[in-house]
């Protein structure tokens, strides 16, 4: 627990590929780890993720009605508030696409919940 320099895990020497600027936080999102995330975001918000974890969506299921106050709900949870319009405008277009069925507004809050966790504006830090 005693962090060798104020970088801490970042390695404080990572030059950004393509600069010469020095970005220590740039060496830990790879693009095989931005891919493990978003399958397991994948995993999360359309399957399981194991024995023993439980997680229930039925309260934004039950928004699913009204896609715009459900992606609010998500955006304030999960952005604080921070979701741009356009990506606003891209995830309700995919919600109002998934088809009718008995479980369509779980199925809705289940895209919305993976479009929102798995975006790039998820991935930063504000």
């Amino acid at each position: 627990m005693r962090s060798g320099s104020v970088f801490n895990f970042f390695p404080p020497n990572y030059v950004i590929p393509g600069t010469t600027m020095l970005g220590p936080e740039f060496d830990l999102q790879t693009t095989a780890v931005a891919l493990v995330r978003i399958n397991f975001v994948n995993s999360f918000a359309f399957s399981n993720l194991g024995a023993g974890t439980s997680y229930n969506f039925t309260t934004y299921a039950n928004m699913a009605g009204n896609p715009s106050a459900m992606i609010g709900a998500l955006n304030a949870l999960l952005l604080h508030g921070t979701l741009s319009a356009a990506s606003k405008t891209a995830i309700l277009t995919a919600v109002n696409a998934v088809p009718a069925g008995t479980n369509q507004n779980l199925q809705r809050a289940e895209t919305a919940i993976y479009l929102i966790a798995s975006s790039s504006q998820y991935q930063v830090m504000q």
